[in-house]
């Protein structure tokens, strides 16, 4: 290893080891897509807002809904509001399936707009690996050829191949892009389990706020004792509080099931990128750009052209022998 070329930082104070380089901007676009990830991202309906989010009203226009879901900022919206543009996306989404059900396309709808901020981070993240991989080339190209011609020419034949190579990753990212935006497909048991916690968290709310109407119906108290006359009555007021709306219900399935597929799907997303986009196409293909396997397959020509001299010193190396071998000649000639 160069130590004199690796210590120290380069001229923006950041570190000019590739791998550490590369390990903190897939660490901030990592944490970036984790805070700022959803399309509408539910907040307190007293949240501060600044420039870069917007807050929907709770009544929304199905119409308008559809064309801001596709914009660059985030939506800050409320538990009403979300549940409102569920409702709305589920009623477009309507098949043939009975009430207090939905199909997979509502799942599918929701999941595709809530995602959609994604692929622009990802997209960002790539360019940003990018341009810290040529001014590394650049650096040590720098560190270690003085002659500017040469510099020059071998900064064009790599820079030409790390456009390759982000034309690839690029590539690679439209290909998992592609599959984000088909049906959600997953094996991954967290799925099963945050949908059981989430239906549990409903159950025990909906519990909890069927117990305080009981509450209020018994004058504020609330003892049951251990027979069948006092259960029987805990049972009968708990169900004149439970009121059931099968859309409602449909809607209430569908948000838990978008919130637990979400997660599995943005880990898996997050890897993919590092993985597949960052390390195989532009990491993994940076030793081989100018390897001597590449420099075999060179022709002689442009060997020549690259590192051969300048038309000027050979012209300027001929003089000089000349010049040489005529000064011999006169000091020969003035030694006899």
């Amino acid at each position: 290893m160069d130590s004199s070329f690796f210590k120290g930082q380069d001229r923006s104070g950041s570190s000019i080891r590739l791998r550490a380089s590369v390990h903190l901007l897939n660490t901030n676009c990592s944490d970036k897509i984790r805070k700022n990830r959803q399309k509408r991202k539910v907040v307190e309906s007293n949240v501060n807002v600044d420039s870069e989010h917007e807050v929907l009203e709770c009544k929304v226009d199905a119409s308008s809904s559809n064309e801001r879901s596709f914009s660059d900022a985030q939506l800050l919206v409320t538990e009403c509001e979300i549940e409102t543009w569920v409702k709305e996306v589920y009623h477009s989404s309507r098949g043939k399936e009975l009430p207090g059900n939905y199909n997979h396309v509502l799942l599918s709808e929701l999941f595709y707009i809530q995602s959609s901020r994604w692929y622009q981070i990802a997209k960002d993240h790539l360019n940003s690996v990018h341009k810290v991989i040529v001014g590394f080339v650049k650096s040590r190209l720098r560190h270690i050829i003085h002659d500017e011609r040469i510099f020059s020419d071998l900064l064009e034949i790599i820079i030409a191949s790390l456009q390759t190579s982000q034309k690839n990753a690029e590539e690679e990212l439209n290909k998992l892009w592609q599959d984000e935006k088909q049906q959600p497909i997953t094996y991954n048991h967290y799925y099963t389990d945050n949908v059981q916690k989430s239906r549990q968290d409903t159950t025990r709310q909906m519990i909890r706020k069927a117990m305080e109407g009981a509450r209020q119906e018994w004058g504020g108290r609330f003892y049951i004792s251990n027979n069948q006359i006092d259960a029987g009555k805990l049972l009968a007021s708990l169900q004149s509080h439970v009121t059931v709306d099968m859309d409602k219900q449909a809607c209430s399935k569908a948000l838990a099931g978008l919130n637990a597929y979400y997660k599995v799907a943005l880990t898996t997303f997050v890897d993919n990128v590092c993985r597949q986009v960052i390390e195989r196409h532009l990491l993994r293909t940076l030793p081989e750009i100018f390897n001597p396997e590449t420099v075999a397959v060179i022709s002689d020509g442009e060997l020549e052209r690259l590192a051969g001299e300048q038309p000027s010193d050979v012209e300027k190396r001929a003089n000089l022998r000349a010049l040489y071998r005529i000064l011999s000649d006169s000091l020969r000639n003035l030694r006899r």
